[in-house]
């Protein structure tokens, strides 16, 4: 084991966690399914805000009608 990664972006990070998270972006893989319409993420942080896409949303502007 030589320490190298097989790819070099430049980036640079304090902690081996954000280092770890990093590496997804060189990556095509999509881990996190959403189990109602089958849409995959990298990672969970992504799933988690595309779930409340499928919240009930009790709360409306009355001027838009937008939902929140």
């Amino acid at each position: 084991h030589t320490g190298e990664w097989p790819w070099e972006c430049g980036k640079g990070f304090r902690h081996s966690s954000n280092l770890i998270c990093h590496h997804g972006i060189h990556s095509s893989k999509r881990p996190y399914s959403c189990l109602q319409w089958g849409k995959s993420f990298k990672h969970t942080s992504q799933l988690k805000v595309h779930q409340k896409t499928h919240q009930e949303t009790p709360y409306e502007c009355p001027q838009c009608r937008k939902s929140f």
